[in-house]
């Protein structure tokens, strides 16, 4: 198992800036997308969009906790 200490990202801008559509993420979710995006559980897909407004696809959702379950 991983040890080491998840922190939240102190700028989340320098995480969420990549996204075009990132006013569409509710301001108390900004640190838990950027830590996402930092952890590289979230990828920035060609388009650049985060589609936070729509839900996930159920292959995104494996693909986000395989990618979870790789870190731990």
């Amino acid at each position: 198992m991983n040890n080491k200490p998840l922190f939240y990202p102190t700028n989340t801008e320098d995480y969420l800036n990549q996204f075009v559509d990132k006013e569409t993420i509710s301001n108390w979710a900004n640190p838990t997308m950027s830590l996402a995006v930092k952890q590289r559980l979230i990828n920035v897909p060609a388009d650049k969009r985060i589609k936070s407004r729509e839900a996930v696809k159920r292959r995104e959702a494996a693909r986000m906790l395989y990618r979870l379950y790789l870190q731990l």
